[in-house]
């Protein structure tokens, strides 16, 4: 969620008393959560998803914060980027092409000022900002979590007290902190549960074979994936041939070196992908990028020859389709970051297109990218992780209320012994019983339609088989 903070100020009869005043107020770059507010944080893959849910989009889908409630849905993204790009590229630049450094040292790792793997990050792996937000009002800023076991870890390590930061953590994978964090019930237990509230599948792509943009890919099965992913620079690739995989070993006329990319460590997709190959870990020819980010394709090496997982969701994003694959009036999500915003051109045209009357120039992006034909697919289910004991919570999310926040946004089952359950249809059709205060927002019309529109399917959390305790 990107919110501007509105402040309301003194009237100053005497300019010169003013600037004082002014001078001396902290600057914010986005909205700060209140202490009543829900947080979360997690996933890079679910992001859009809740971000629809909560605040809507340019394109007529409302959220839940649309109507002005008192305490607002706050989903923090996993990268500080509109198009879910990491700060710098994988040769260290900004993005645009200016730098030229070859290796790169912020990130992510245990010792501060090191990469996501540990070290200094080498050009075949992201460089990261390492970039800060305020998760609430009032207190410092705390490294953005990006991806599924960053988001969970932040959340499961915010168990001290009855005052969390953290209300829930996005993951496109399962965490299973049933084994860590032992028995749920009781109602100061350290107990997280899962509900699943999308699904789709992930997906091998390659450069889609329009001119200049040309791709030796061919169809690979999950077993020269495999091959593929695990194979080390020197001995032997599993596939007969020695060091990383060719084309030509794989069914291809090419004899050129496949160039694998790989999401970064702590991403969900990454160990999806890795756990739906056999694989702990990938093998040295493997190359670090973003999850989810199909315009890395373009940017490596030899993009005739580099392939990548990844989300069908946002992939769906990009081609502007909803998770029906139907146009869902997105038509290419993302803008290219060229485009700047005209604040005093309303009409005219430059290169990065025509101003509108919002005064933005909408060029999308559409990265020159496709799913790899006959290539094996890896269906998914997409997680929402939270306390146990948030289920019966007697905190109300509004003042004057009687529905918890859990119960409000995402899970509102109809427990045993419950009185004033609501039996409805929801929105795939579907007969469901909730608790009092009926379907939470995720259920509703407007909830499924944005999770649609980030390329997603919806799922009912509430629908049997879609709610994990423990979380396994």
């Amino acid at each position: 969620m990107k919110r501007t903070l509105k402040l309301g100020l003194v009237a100053l009869t005497a300019a010169s008393a003013a600037m004082p005043l002014l001078a001396s107020q902290a600057a914010f770059a986005d909205y700060a959560p209140s202490s009543s507010d829900v947080v979360g944080t997690g996933s890079d893959t679910l992001q859009y998803m809740i971000d629809f849910m909560a605040d809507g989009n340019a394109y007529g889908t409302t959220g839940f914060n649309t109507a002005s409630p008192h305490n607002k849905l706050v989903n923090i993204d996993a990268t500080a980027d509109f198009n879910a790009r990491l700060a710098f590229d994988a040769n260290g630049n900004n993005g645009n092409g200016n730098g030229a450094a070859a290796t790169c040292g912020p990130g992510s790792g245990t010792t501060a000022g090191t990469g996501n793997i540990g070290g200094t990050v080498s050009v075949t792996g992201p460089c990261v900002l390492n970039p800060t937000v305020v998760l609430r009002a009032g207190l410092q800023g705390a490294q953005r979590p990006n991806g599924s076991g960053a988001g969970f870890k932040a959340l499961a390590g915010d168990v001290t007290d009855g005052t969390h930061t953290l209300n829930y953590s996005r993951a496109s994978g399962a965490q299973h902190p049933g084994t860590t964090y032992g028995s749920c019930g009781s109602s100061t237990s350290p107990c997280f549960d899962s509900i699943i509230v999308g699904h789709e599948n992930v997906e091998m792509i390659a450069a889609n074979g329009t001119t200049g943009h040309t791709t030796n890919a061919v169809a690979l099965t999950s077993a020269q994936l495999t091959a593929i992913y695990s194979a080390n620079t020197t001995g032997t690739n599993g596939l007969g041939g020695t060091g990383c995989v060719t084309w030509n070993e794989v069914g291809g006329t090419s004899t050129d070196t496949i160039i694998p990319l790989i999401p970064q460590p702590g991403s969900g997709t990454r160990s999806f992908f890795l756990g739906a190959l056999g694989l702990a870990n990938p093998g040295s020819c493997t190359v670090i990028s973003e999850e989810n980010d199909p315009t890395a394709i373009g940017s490596s090496a030899v993009p005739a020859d580099t392939i990548e997982p990844m989300s069908a969701g946002r992939l769906n994003m990009f081609l502007g389709v909803d998770g029906n694959g139907k146009s869902g009036g997105i038509g290419g999500y993302f803008l290219d970051s060229t485009c700047g915003f005209d604040a005093n051109t309303t009409t005219g045209a430059n290169a990065c297109g025509t101003g509108t009357g919002a005064n933005y120039f909408t060029n999308p992006l559409a990265p020159p990218v496709t799913p790899i034909a006959g290539a094996a697919t890896f269906p998914r289910d997409l997680y929402m992780y939270f306390r146990d004991s948030d289920i019966n919570s007697t905190t109300p999310l509004e003042p004057g209320g009687s529905v918890n926040w859990l119960r409000s946004l995402f899970y509102n089952p109809c427990q045993n012994g419950q009185t004033g359950c609501v039996t409805t249809t929801d929105p795939e059709g579907a007969t469901v019983t909730y608790g009092p205060g009926g379907a939470p927002y995720i259920d509703t019309t407007a909830g499924f339609n944005a999770i649609l529109q980030a390329g997603v399917s919806p799922r009912d959390p509430v629908a049997t088989g879609n709610f994990l305790r423990g979380g396994i």
